[in-house]
C-alpha cells in the first residue's frame, strides 16, 4: 500500500509563489520545481529583470514599484527572482529590492483601524474571464509607452503591430490577451480577496 509523501512546507508564512508556474505563452519549458525563500517588493519605477547576474545582460521584463517578486537565490549583489504573473525567471540588483512594502504617507501617520466592509448578501464570485481582464488591466496600468500590444496605437495613430512590447524579444513582458494569464495567478487573485 503506497502512503502520499508529506506536504512540503511553504518557507514564507504568505506567499504569492506557492507552486512553480509555466511560462507556456511565451513558449517556455516549465519552470522548474524551485521553492520561493521569500517575497521582495520592487524598489522604483520600470525596474529591470535580466538574464543574468550583471548590469549588461538582456533585459528579460521591467517591473514596477512595490511589485512583489520571489526569491530563489542571491549572488554578489544580485537577487534571482521569479516574476509573479508571467513566471519569468531572471536577475535583479539587490539594491532594487526590500524585504517590506514602502509605506504610504497615509500609513505613516496614526495607525487607525479600517472600517470592516460590509459583504452583501448574494455577492457573486466573479468568473475567470472578469480576473483575467483585471491582471490584464492592472498590468496595462503599469505601463507608460503607447506600444504596449500589437492592437495599440503608436501617438501617430499607427498601428502598433511587430513594434509592440509584446512581439519584441527582452524588455517589457505584458499580459495582452486571455491566454497570457496563468492559472496561478488567477487562483492568486482570488485567494487575496479578488472576487
Amino acid at each position: 500500500m503506497q502512503t502520499a509523501p508529506p506536504a512540503q512546507p511553504l518557507t514564507a508564512s504568505r506567499s504569492l509563489f506557492a507552486e512553480p508556474t509555466t511560462n507556456g505563452y511565451r513558449g517556455e519549458p516549465a519552470a522548474r520545481a524551485r521553492l520561493i525563500k521569500r517575497s521582495l517588493y520592487v524598489r522604483g519605477k520600470d525596474v529591470p529583470m535580466r538574464a543574468e547576474p550583471h548590469a549588461k545582460a538582456k533585459i528579460l521584463n521591467r517591473m514596477p514599484n512595490g511589485m512583489e517578486v520571489g526569491e530563489l537565490s542571491r549572488r554578489e549583489g544580485w537577487v534571482e527572482i521569479r516574476h509573479p504573473i508571467s513566471a519569468i525567471e531572471g536577475w535583479v540588483s539587490a539594491r532594487r529590492l526590500s524585504e517590506m512594502p514602502r509605506q504610504t504617507d497615509e500609513a505613516k501617520t496614526e495607525e487607525q483601524p479600517k472600517p470592516k466592509r460590509k459583504e452583501t448578501p448574494g455577492l457573486e464570485v466573479l468568473s475567470d474571464a472578469a480576473i483575467i481582464a483585471k491582471l490584464i488591466a492592472l498590468d496595462a496600468s503599469a505601463y507608460s509607452g503607447n506600444c504596449r500590444c500589437p492592437e495599440n496605437r503608436d501617438r501617430a495613430g499607427r498601428l502598433c503591430g511587430k513594434r509592440s512590447a509584446y512581439s519584441k524579444p527582452g524588455g517589457w513582458a505584458p499580459l495582452c490577451y486571455p491566454g497570457d494569464v496563468s492559472r496561478e495567478a488567477i487562483a492568486r487573485f482570488r485567494s487575496e480577496g479578488g472576487r
